[in-house]
């Protein structure tokens, strides 16, 4: 047996039995949602209290045994015996703590805290910062709050959060509230917000899970880094990291990469010596490279470290300074009726040659001479008929050159000679005129020499 306190008798009455408090069953009672009332515990522990549900309908289980353990008299409506002896109201996290009629209440809640089970004996017990149930507002779940393909949901600050994306999604829209809702498997998205597959000079691009792909470079261009993000990045025509081939170096100090090979580096300006009427910027289209890095094409006749060639026209004047010039990797492409006044000024004199030619402006290809020279090996020989070639005079006296093509097999009209690390071209044929009727392979051959010394 143990004795029980009865609210409103003021005396202990003897019971004969009663159910421990952990086991105890909830009976069903009308009620005052959040009034309390003493509850037996087992053994001789002193009583518990059970308080009305939320909804009425019936008292809780009985909690707190062991707690009250003090006889009193009331009135139950202290903050330190509210609805029963010694059943403190105290709830969390509110203001204005109030016990009336036994039922424990408050004023307002903590700011940033809310009564989202709707008992106010426990208070405010959801944190709206934190509580990814009750986030931000009671209800709020961040569960189905719409935050899609997240991993670590949490409730940061009053809004639905994630530690991070799922694999292959990321949040694009910058929106943490709907989650990661963008694929990162596409050619616009792979990865990532706006890494962008297909780079340049690419064939077939495709993001294969979350990385760039393609099946192959556009011919001439390499991946050479690595990275299928940006692409085939390597012009291997003019890379001087990967001159040809991934990997193959110039001497970076010294060469540049021209068309896949090394050499000399290109100096930013090229001379017309001297303007026989032509406008200049025939000289720009029609024979210096495009991509070559010749800076400025401008008419004159003194070269100095920054002329990369002097394009030496019949109507130029020789100049002392040439030979020193072209010792020092400079570069003269000489034309008709003018050849010999060059060579004999940078080498040794020499007398003019027979004429020759049809005065139709073309490089005369009718005969190839050493066909395994450089020249030959980087331009494919194209052979003309007599009547398509340009005038001018023979050069095959000239000592120490290299003959590469003339008139006939005696009758050489374009050859070369170095000095010191420098070239002399030899282009005796009326290529200046720009008549409209010089082909563009001829045009070619120039615009290589302009760009190739030794």
């Amino acid at each position: 047996m143990r004795k029980l306190f009865l609210i409103g008798a003021g005396a202990w009455l003897t019971v004969l039995a009663v159910a421990s408090c952990a086991s105890q069953v909830t009976q069903p009672k009308a009620c005052s949602p959040g009034t309390q009332q003493i509850c037996a515990c087992s053994d001789d522990a002193p009583p518990g209290v059970q308080v009305c549900l939320p909804d009425g309908s019936a008292f809780s289980a009985c909690i707190g045994c062991g707690a009250i353990n003090k006889s009193c008299d009331g009135p139950f409506d202290t903050l330190s015996d509210c609805g029963a002896c010694g059943v403190k109201c105290a709830p969390g996290h509110a203001k204005g703590a109030t016990c009336k009629s036994g039922r424990c209440d408050y004023k307002e809640c903590t700011a940033g805290w809310s009564d989202c089970d709707g008992n106010t004996v426990n208070g405010c017990e959801s944190d709206l910062q934190a509580d990814t149930e009750n986030c931000g507002v009671c209800g709020n779940s961040c569960k189905t709050a719409g935050v899609e393909h997240v991993s670590g949901i949490a409730c940061l600050k009053g809004k639905c959060d994630y530690a991070g994306c799922a694999p292959l999604f990321a949040d694009c829209d910058n929106d943490r509230g709907n989650g990661c809702e963008t694929p990162a498997n596409t050619l616009t998205d792979c990865a990532g917000c706006g890494n962008v597959c297909g780079g340049p000079n690419t064939i077939a691009p495709s993001c294969v899970t979350g990385k760039c792909a393609f099946v192959s470079c556009v011919s001439g261009f390499a991946d050479c880094d690595g990275d299928a993000k940006n692409g085939c990045e390597s012009n291997l025509d003019n890379d001087v990291h990967n001159c040809s081939a991934c990997g193959k170096s110039c001497n970076v100090k010294e060469e540049a990469c021209h068309k896949g090979k090394c050499g000399p580096k290109i100096r930013p300006v090229v001379l017309v010596c001297a303007n026989g009427g032509a406008d200049i910027n025939q000289y720009k289209q029609k024979i210096i490279p495009a991509m070559a890095g010749i800076e400025k094409v401008q008419f004159g006749c003194n070269p100095d470290d920054q002329t990369q060639a002097v394009l030496f026209t019949r109507y130029g004047q020789t100049n002392p300074s040439f030979k020193d010039y072209i010792e020092k990797g400079g570069i003269i492409v000489t034309e008709y009726n003018i050849s010999y006044q060059v060579f004999s000024t940078v080498f040794t004199s020499v007398g003019q040659g027979n004429g020759m030619g049809s005065c139709q402006d073309n490089a005369p290809t009718v005969v190839q001479f050493t066909p395994n020279d450089q020249f030959w090996q980087d331009n494919k020989f194209q052979m003309i008929s007599p009547g398509q070639t340009g005038c001018g005079f023979s050069v095959q006296h000239f000592p120490g050159i290299t003959p590469l093509a003339g008139w006939d097999n005696t009758n050489v009209g374009v050859a070369y000679r170095d000095l010191g690390s420098g070239r002399l071209w030899i282009a005796d044929f009326d290529w200046s005129d720009f008549e409209g009727v010089a082909t563009q392979y001829s045009y070619s051959l120039l615009g290589y020499m302009v760009t190739h010394g030794q």
